[in-house]
């Protein structure tokens, strides 16, 4: 999974235990729909991006005034494991962008 990502040092493959911690958190502050995922529907405080501002991610949510310093998680396995912990930097964003999980 790691070809995934041209900056491999910045990027680390939970197990499945830390894998757990994160999800438990997020559905600890998400509502979470029947097929595991987060239900977009019922969050109101949300940007949504079209598939061609992608890579402008960290600019849109630095210009909202959050932190883009924080570690992000994404969860590319179909059944919650493995997640990935990187950043908001841009080669992984290029990466992701062209990738089907």
């Amino acid at each position: 999974m790691l070809e995934l990502f041209p900056e491999k040092d910045k990027v680390d493959i939970l197990d499945e235990n830390e894998s757990d911690k994160i999800e438990s958190n997020m559905t600890d502050c998400f509502p979470i729909a029947f097929w595991g995922r987060i239900d977009w529907e019922k969050v109101s405080n949300k940007i949504i991006l079209t598939k061609e501002h992608i890579l402008n991610i960290p600019t849109v949510l630095f210009n909202q005034s959050l932190d883009t310093s924080v570690p992000v998680y994404l969860i590319v396995g179909i059944y919650k494991y493995p997640l990935v912990k990187t950043s908001l930097f841009k080669n992984n964003l290029k990466s992701l962008s062209t990738v089907q999980l």
